[in-house]
């Protein structure tokens, strides 16, 4: 795979580390959230087109993330769709007890985002 289809996901995952990192103020909750919400958006789209150049075909996110397990790209489908839930609680990040829960999950992602990025740049 070409690095430049690897780069917006490196950037975007730089950004998202330095965020989670730092979560002092709302402000700094708010911006981890939104670097998780786009790393999240550009997992699953980049995987989408992986899949594509392999002939198969995903429509959805929790499609995306089967295919991409049954073909050795990602780990654990059920990680990935946890992120899924959490990717949809992103709209809701005026309730504390969801900024909470969604901070949550930053590490596991942090995780699961290294090992995607680190098998694209190998497999692909």
């Amino acid at each position: 795979m070409k690095t430049s289809i690897l780069a917006p996901p490196l950037k975007a995952q730089k950004i998202f580390e330095r965020f989670r990192l730092q979560l002092t103020t709302d402000q700094e909750k708010a911006g981890a959230i939104l670097a998780f919400t786009f790393c999240y958006e550009l997992s699953w789209k980049i995987l989408k087109k992986v899949l594509h150049k392999k002939g198969i075909q995903a429509g959805s996110p929790r499609d995306t993330f089967r295919f991409a397990t049954q073909n050795s790209l990602l780990d654990n489908v059920e990680t990935w769709f946890e992120f899924v839930q959490k990717r949809n609680l992103t709209t809701h990040t005026y309730q504390e007890l969801v900024v909470q829960e969604l901070i949550a999950v930053f590490p596991s992602f942090s995780n699961a985002l290294n090992k995607l990025i680190e098998r694209l740049e190998t497999t692909t």
